[in-house]
């Protein structure tokens, strides 16, 4: 009997040139497809295709807008490791109104240390009537964040809104 032959098949490796084929077509403005390629991507567990298919849907880039959707693979991203897809939800629930859902998300981006994510954690609570605090306590913790937790933006929208809060503003 003749040993089986290892199949050379990588579904990690199709995802990824999937992947990198759709920045590509994004580049190009060739959102459709890209939309296809990170579809498929997205359902062989990319990650970064999960969540950039969260985008598209969430913008209408290429796909007509669907925010259920956008929520959909922005969970599955999350699930997948993904820090950035907790906060896309919750900036996306923040656009559409709800609150709620929007702090449930940044808090989740705040337990894995996303700059982003405190400061938009921070500007729910400035705005509300006890929240100062907590938004001031946010915002110093994102010095303390490294630059692969928190971008140069992050830091400068957390420095903004933290001097207005301390000089009495919102």
């Amino acid at each position: 009997m003749k040993p089986m032959k290892k199949s050379s098949y990588d579904p990690s490796q199709e995802a990824k040139t999937l992947f990198e084929a759709a920045d590509r077509f994004e580049e190009k403005n060739q959102f459709r497809e890209a939309f296809r390629c990170l579809s498929k991507s997205a359902a062989l567990g990319h990650s970064s295709s999960q969540l950039n298919l969260g985008n598209f849907y969430a913008s209408g880039r290429g796909v007509k807008k669907d925010l259920a959707k956008a929520a959909y693979w922005y969970k599955v991203a999350y699930r997948g490791g993904n820090v950035t897809a907790a906060r896309n939800l919750a900036v996306d629930r923040v656009a559409s109104g709800n609150t709620k859902s929007a702090i449930l998300w940044f808090s989740k981006g705040v337990e894995k240390k996303d700059g982003g994510s405190f400061v938009g954690l921070a500007k729910i609570y400035a705005r509300q009537r006890d929240g100062k605090r907590k938004a001031i306590k946010l915002l110093k913790r994102v010095r303390n964040l490294t630059s692969s937790d928190a971008s140069d933006l992050d830091k400068e929208q957390a420095q903004e809104l933290l001097s207005q809060l301390l000089a009495g503003g919102k």
